[in-house]
């Protein structure tokens, strides 16, 4: 398991616990491909996202099956404009179709511009947001080539691994594309529990943990009390105790 992490000052961009308002439920973006958008299917490393996170952020699909950065940087702004707030985290997931043949691909130097004129578009949108890039997998030739190759997707992978982002998941080194890759591109299975451990390892990097912490409290807040806040109470008094509480 490979992660990198950038240079850049974490503190600038870290939320930190004591600053979350509980009140409000944070949101978590997966912005992508057809691996992004495949990824709240069966065993998807999505929807594990969302079990994980449960009640402490809503993680939202904004993925987009056979899209490029190209396309992706033009609908972005749309879809930052209709996010849920505020936002925790993005996860950045191109290339697959970039380093393809045809009327997909996306020349390298203007890979790497998209790429950093998306995340600089999140950046003025929610400047506290974590900021997650991924590695396009590595493929299998024989399932994919000539349309993607190992060989066309190593320097896109290399532009991934150079963002000024909070953190860099290299899924080179842990996917095996003959194993993890049901059709040679896209997660199976234990691809997909593979991206998860590695995303969650990232996130926990970048201090965005809802799990309890060696004290037992949550390290992000619970959207909504627990129950045992309420038990007990009349319902003018539960009432009171939630009032204070929004949604989202």
């Amino acid at each position: 398991i490979k992660l990198l992490f950038s240079s850049r000052s974490q503190k600038s961009y870290r939320i930190p616990v004591a600053s979350m308002d509980p009140t409000k439920r944070r949101a978590v973006m997966l912005f992508g491909d057809s691996i992004t958008q495949q990824s709240f299917g069966d065993c998807g490393w999505g929807a594990g996202l969302y079990n994980w996170f449960h009640r402490a952020a809503d993680v939202f699909n904004r993925g987009f099956s056979g899209y490029n950065t190209r396309w992706g940087r033009l609908v972005l702004p749309k879809l930052l404009e209709s996010a849920p707030r505020p936002l925790a985290c993005v996860t950045i997931f191109f290339g697959a179709n970039d380093c393809a043949t045809g009327g997909q691909k996306v020349p390298l130097e203007e890979y790497e511009i998209n790429l950093k004129s998306m995340i600089q578009m999140v950046k003025a949108g929610a400047p506290d947001v974590i900021i997650i890039a991924i590695t396009p997998p590595p493929v299998d030739d024989e399932r994919q080539g000539p349309v993607r190759t190992i060989e066309a997707v190593t320097p896109y992978a290399n532009v991934v691994r150079g963002l000024p982002v909070d953190a860099v998941v290299d899924l080179w080194g842990s996917i095996e594309p003959t194993t993890d890759l049901h059709d040679g591109l896209h997660l199976g299975p234990e691809g997909n529990r593979k991206v998860l451990s590695l995303v969650q390892a990232a996130m926990r990097q970048c201090k965005l943990d809802p799990a309890d912490g060696p004290d037992g409290i949550p390290q992000m807040p619970m959207h909504f009390p627990h129950w045992s806040e309420l038990s007990g109470k009349t319902a003018e008094e539960a009432a009171s105790i939630l009032s204070g509480w929004g949604w989202p």
